[in-house]
């Protein structure tokens, strides 16, 4: 597959700041095929979803494969990427609060034991579905859970192109930056492709990009001691084609922004709101469409 190109300019000062990303990782680490989006309010997260986003839903009210969790409804984002909104358990409400990414591997058995050699612990059995994805969960340095799961053979990966609607780019904040790049360096097998001081995003001391294999973008930010409140967890970041159009569907609907739109100068920009019975999220297109 052809190689593709990453602006860096959410967080450089010019569009000369391009960098060039592998599509395949060659140490097995295959891709961020989906994520778990959390809520103590389902109805109103799944209806943002696709009233206002237009993803397709799947299994509306459907009862969780996951014993975490008591609802579930598969939300198709235009780019491919699946959205698993889940209501937790009474029980679970207190771990899944913030958005859950799902590491798919080709090796699931090796890379949980490399995970826990780095002194991480896993919290249930491999669990499986009847199609036979396979999955776990670990905690991270930063005390939230990731989910580390297996497609099954048949199941071909879609590469994600940057700039397509859907989903493209996740946020990853630590408070342990340096640990937490080291992380996804040597174990999780991911090259760190640029890093710096963010010139734009001032919420951020740091940051560091990487890509898995399907293309996906996960930065890691350092936030700053003012911003730790609002970023306590992996903040997923949607792509539309009229961010400023979206940004006043969001305003008509009484959604909660938590910030003023930030513009790169090259015509692209991104803002950050609450989804409802969620967490902190991020909106990001072209200003001028």
């Amino acid at each position: 597959m052809d190689a593709f190109l990453l602006n860096t300019s959410k967080h450089t000062a010019g569009p000369e700041s391009r960098i060039q990303f592998k599509t395949l990782n060659e140490n097995g680490m295959n891709g961020i095929t989906r994520i778990l989006i959390p809520t103590h309010d389902f109805s109103g997260t799944v209806a943002f979803l696709d009233d206002v986003m237009g993803y397709a839903v799947d299994n509306r009210n459907a009862s969780a494969d996951d014993p975490h969790f008591v609802k579930q409804a598969t939300v198709r984002t235009p780019n491919g990427i699946i959205l698993e909104v889940v209501e937790p358990s009474r029980a679970h409400a207190g771990l899944f609060i913030h958005p859950v990414l799902s590491f798919t591997v080709q090796d699931l058995v090796q890379t949980q034991k490399r995970i826990e050699a780095e002194g991480l612990t896993f919290s249930t059995p491999t669990m499986a579905d009847t199609t036979g994805r396979r999955w776990t969960y670990f905690r991270s340095s930063e005390n939230y859970p990731y989910q580390l799961s297996a497609e099954p053979k048949n199941v071909e990966l879609k590469l994600i192109h940057r700039r397509q609607e859907g989903v493209e780019w996740i946020l990853a904040p630590c408070i342990h930056f340096d640990s937490a790049v080291d992380f996804f360096k040597h174990t999780m097998n991911l090259t760190i492709q640029a890093q710096g001081t963010p010139t734009l995003d001032l919420r951020f001391h740091r940051y560091a990009q990487c890509q898995a294999g399907n293309g996906m973008v996960l930065e890691i930010v350092e936030p700053i001691t003012e911003q730790q409140g609002l970023f306590q967890g992996p903040v997923v970041s949607l792509t539309v084609n009229d961010l400023l159009e979206y940004k006043t569907q969001l305003e008509n609907r009484s959604l909660e922004i938590l910030s003023d739109v930030i513009d790169d100068s090259n015509g692209w920009g991104w803002f950050y709101f609450r989804l409802p019975g969620s967490t902190t999220f991020q909106l990001q297109g072209p200003l001028h469409p």
